[in-house]
C-alpha cells in the first residue's frame, strides 16, 4: 500500500479532495479483488517475445489484407 500512500499524499498536497476520495476508492477496490483470479508470472526470453510479436503482426496483416464486403 506504499503506492496508495504516495498517491494520496500527492493529492493532499494539491488539496484535490474529490479526486483523492475517488482514487482511494478505486485503488482499494482493485486491491480487494487482486487475488480473485491470480495467475503466476511467467518469465519469457527475448526470443519468445519477438516470436509472439511476429505472430501478432502476421495475424494483423492477414486481417487487413482480407477484402471487406
Amino acid at each position: 500500500m506504499l503506492l496508495l500512500h504516495i498517491i494520496t499524499h500527492s493529492a493532499q498536497q494539491r488539496r484535490d479532495a474529490a479526486i483523492l476520495l475517488a482514487l482511494r476508492e478505486v485503488i482499494e477496490l482493485w486491491a480487494a479483488h487482486w487475488n480473485d483470479d491470480p495467475k503466476p508470472f511467467v518469465w519469457r526470453t527475448a526470443e519468445e517475445i519477438i516470436e509472439e510479436v511476429r505472430r501478432g503482426r502476421a495475424a494483423l496483416h492477414q486481417v487487413h489484407a482480407t477484402p471487406h464486403h
